[in-house]
Formats: structure tokens, C-alpha cells, sequence
């Protein structure tokens, strides 16, 4: 064997030690999706902007806060702290066990974290799993990789469900509800949401928790949030306008009647 072909084996071996874990990833366990898959090496743009934004810091909070995600994967619609209990859409009621600190409902015991390093902080790829890990929707593929935009039923709502509960940020004021108050007849953008609201995106749906979600359009997620990160959303687009070939140069004057 020649020298350039032992090279390149070894070249490709070299290249397969850093590609084939995130391939691997896609197919296996929860623990390599976590592990192995780097989000923000292809999305740098969106990773950047959740680091050092405003908007990003309170989903950041957001994200490590327990009882809130355990409420997502649960399908949560109302935190009750006085009694400790959650009633879920599915009309189950989980109760929290201060002992083995979860949320029991029967038999089965859940506390979902997303700070998988043990760190007390949500770092690296770990705060898109908030908006983009299926076990938060109630799917048991934790490695599965879903779309939760702006005006989810449990995010910020829409005009049909509003799931979000201020009780569990500790907060008197509620999560902004987007949908509500862009429905609002009195709001500027309500003919921009509701338009948008008519459209669908490219990701599917699906029925969480056998529920139809307020958000969709057909069998997809509706572009409803396209209002929502129109203002809110930092990431630079580069555009150009062509102006309109019909212009009024040339050819005699006159008057028009």
C-alpha cells in the first residue's frame, strides 16, 4: 500500500472521529443527543443572539427552572402553589412530593432538567432544548428534534389557548400572552397576526398530548410568530429591493385628464 493511500485512510478516519457523533446522535438515545450534538456550530447567528439578548436571558431562566419544563412535558394548564398540584390537558393532576422532589401522578414520578452538566446553569446547547426537544411536547423520543415557536399553546399562547402560568415564575404578572394581544381589536399588528395565522410553516404540528394545538393551520404550525420576531428578534437579514421597471422617463409630456 502507498504512502498516499495509508494518508488518506488515516485522513478519513480523522474526519469520522468528529462527524460520526452527531450522526450517531440522531438516531440514538437522549444521553448522545445531549452529549454529542452541537447546536450552535451551525447556528451561530441564533446561539449568539439567545446569549447576550434580553429576550434570551428570561428564556434562558426560563429553561432552568424545573417546575416550568416539567410543566411543558407534562402538558400542564394550571400551577396551583397553594395546594402543589398541576392539572394537565389530558385531565391528570400531578401532585409535587417534596421527598423525592418530582412531580407524582400514580405510579409515575417526573422531574424534567434541562441542565444536563449538573452545573446549575443553562450553558452551550442546552437552552435549545426548550424550544426543540420533543420530550417537552409529551413524545418519549427524547432525542427527537420538534419546532415550539413564539405562540405555542404553553409558550406565549395564541388566540385560541393561553397554557401559561405566572405562578410558576414566582410572579404576580403574567407571561406576555402574544396571541391575545394581538387579537386585540385595537392593536396595530392584528391584521399582520392574523393573517400570518393563516399561512402554514413547513413543521408539522402534530397533536400533544392529543390535543389540537391553537397555533396551526391545517397539519402545520401557522407562521402566527412571524409577528412575534419581526420586533423581537435580533438576527440581521441582508436584502435587496429591485425597484420597478415602469418609470417615467422618456416619451413626450402631457397633461393627464
Amino acid at each position: 500500500m502507498g504512502r498516499s493511500k495509508i494518508l488518506l485512510i488515516i485522513g478519513l478516519i480523522a474526519l469520522a472521529v468528529f462527524l460520526v457523533p452527531d450522526v450517531l446522535s440522531m438516531f440514538v438515545g437522549q444521553h448522545r443527543f445531549y452529549d454529542e450534538v452541537n447546536c450552535q456550530s451551525c447556528h451561530i447567528a441564533e446561539y449568539d443572539e439567545v446569549n447576550r439578548s434580553a429576550t434570551g436571558t428570561a428564556h434562558i431562566k426560563a429553561a432552568n427552572n424545573t417546575n416550568y419544563t416539567t410543566y411543558l412535558a407534562i402538558g400542564g394548564i394550571d400551577y396551583n402553589s397553594s395546594d402543589g398540584t398541576i392539572h394537565s390537558v389530558d385531565d391528570k393532576i400531578w401532585t409535587w412530593n417534596g421527598t423525592s422532589s418530582s412531580w407524582i401522578n400514580g405510579t409515575t414520578a417526573i422531574l424534567v432538567s434541562l441542565d444536563h452538566d449538573n452545573n446549575s446553569e443553562i450553558d452551550g446547547n442546552e437552552i435549545c432544548h426548550l424550544c426543540h426537544n420533543a420530550s417537552l411536547t409529551g413524545k418519549s423520543d427524547a432525542h427527537v428534534i420538534t419546532m415550539r415557536t413564539c405562540d405555542d399553546d404553553w409558550c406565549h399562547g395564541n388566540r385560541n389557548y393561553v397554557y401559561n402560568d405566572p405562578e410558576l415564575f414566582n410572579t404576580s404578572q403574567t407571561m406576555i400572552d402574544v396571541g391575545m394581544v394581538l387579537n386585540y381589536s385595537g392593536n396595530i399588528h392584528r391584521a399582520f397576526y392574523l393573517s400570518q395565522c393563516d399561512e402554514p410553516t413547513g413543521y408539522a404540528a402534530g397533536n400533544p398530548f392529543d390535543h389540537t394545538m391553537g397555533n396551526v393551520k391545517g397539519d402545520y404550525i401557522s407562521k402566527g410568530y412571524w409577528a412575534c420576531i419581526g420586533c423581537h428578534s435580533e438576527i440581521q437579514v441582508n436584502i435587496k429591493i429591485s425597484p420597478g421597471e415602469f418609470n417615467h422617463t422618456g416619451g413626450p409630456r402631457r397633461k393627464y385628464l
